[in-house]
């Protein structure tokens, strides 16, 4: 099954590429957190035109959640005939998330 938009047409493949190195940028996020020294995980955006910027910024929790979803996105499929995998992309948020939780409470 390919996912189609108006002009691009991402095969098999190159979903399974994009969504395992989402799911490899999350792992060595963890990583470097569980090490203690890594800073919050972030995802940013900038776009600029003639009438204005608008920017975006996620960080944290957020930003796993974030990769994780489009991970899910290409992986859409897969998921849909073993649901595992949509939870194995859970998984790392909700690490992310006790890290976090840990961090703020003590």
């Amino acid at each position: 099954m390919t996912l189609q938009t108006e002009s691009l047409t991402i095969g098999p493949q190159a979903r399974l590429a994009l969504a395992s190195l989402l799911v490899v940028v999350m792992l060595y996020w963890l990583v470097r957190r569980l090490r203690g020294n890594g800073e919050d995980a972030s995802v940013r955006s900038q776009m600029t035109s003639e009438t204005g910027t608008i920017s975006f910024l996620a960080s944290g929790t957020m930003a796993f959640a974030i990769l994780a979803g489009l991970a899910g996105l290409f992986l859409s499929p897969e998921i849909l005939r073993r649901p595992i995998l949509g939870v194995a992309l859970l998984v790392p948020v909700l690490l992310a998330w006790v890290l976090n939780k840990r961090e703020v409470s003590s």
